[in-house]
């Protein structure tokens, strides 16, 4: 059974018209700044919680190996402060968490696979994170794949299937897997710029919603054909950066409904406002997971 998409939750004058000025107003100016001095980089709290059955995965892909391949600005930056807030605002022992940075292909497969062992011992006691950040693309088919460090955006073949990732969530036999995918499936990077070449932009009108099952949640940064922007006055991707300040205001105690309501307004907000873009996060549950999942905690 697919998982199930909540997403959607001047006068005339009396002589005749005004003249309509021919000129555009300008974009706003944006000022960036130095990676790793964010406000949500800074001031991260602690919590007096130990989460010792939680366990996290942490993928950043940043620089990509193969020349074709753009880079995903903050991506690396996004993955290192995440983490930050996995140890000291949600109480993680290191132990429990898996970070890479520009994760290959091999990788990635390996860190889900250790998803798998952890399961095996800890049961329903289990709780499990997963965060991505990098590109994402469409096969042509319609079906989502990210994209690992050793691998072309243009190869999307070779991609890592979300298919994959939540199938196998799915069947673990744990208490509740949270995914969040700092990632679009339109071919375009964080500048909005088209990743693709030539031959792959049009390679999927449709892409398809994958299905969720088990004890999974998945917020994703953004719907259909839209774009995961950047958001350079933070140094930080803007879905990864009001997650982690929701974190931030909350001290992590916030239930999965509340994040995704606040991130979901504010990705929204600042996206149409300071870039002229709409992006609007997503959330997909498996139907175990329906009238429960907007009060679950980390």
């Amino acid at each position: 059974m697919a998982g199930i998409d909540l997403s959607n939750y001047g006068d005339d004058s009396a002589t005749g018209k005004d003249e309509v000025s021919s000129v555009k107003p300008s974009a706003p100016k944006i000022t960036s700044i130095t990676p790793g001095t964010s406000d949500i980089d800074m001031n991260i709290p602690r919590s007096s919680t130990s989460r010792e059955n939680t366990f996290c995965l942490i993928v950043a892909n940043e620089k990509y190996a193969n020349q074709d391949t753009p880079n995903v600005k903050y991506a690396a930056q996004d993955g290192k402060t995440f983490e930050e807030y996995c140890l000291r605002t949600l109480g993680l022992p290191r132990e429990n968490i898996r970070f890479a940075v520009n994760a290959k292909y091999l990788e990635m497969k390996e860190m889900l696979k250790w998803f798998g062992e952890v399961a095996d011992v800890y049961g329903k006691d289990a709780n499990f994170i997963v965060y991505y950040a990098g590109h994402g693309v469409p096969d042509e088919k319609g079906n989502c794949k990210l994209i690992p460090a050793d691998v072309s955006i243009n190869d999307v073949n070779n991609g890592y299937s979300l298919k994959e990732i939540y199938t196998s969530l799915g069947k673990l036999p744990l208490n509740s897997a949270l995914v969040l995918i700092d990632a679009c499936f339109s071919g375009n990077d964080r500048q909005n710029v088209a990743a693709l070449d030539e031959t792959h932009r049009g390679i999927a009108p449709v892409v398809k919603q994958e299905a969720v099952t088990g004890n999974v949640v998945v917020l994703t940064a953004a719907s259909g054909t839209e774009t995961a922007l950047a958001y350079e006055e933070q140094a930080h991707g803007l879905f990864s950066y009001f997650i982690m300040k929701k974190l931030q205001d909350t001290k992590g105690e916030v239930s999965y409904g509340e994040l995704y309501d606040y991130v979901k307004k504010n990705v929204m907000r600042k996206s149409i406002v300071a870039k002229g873009k709409k992006q609007t996060p997503c959330v997909t549950v498996s139907p175990k997971m329906l009238n429960t999942w907007k009060n679950i905690k980390f």
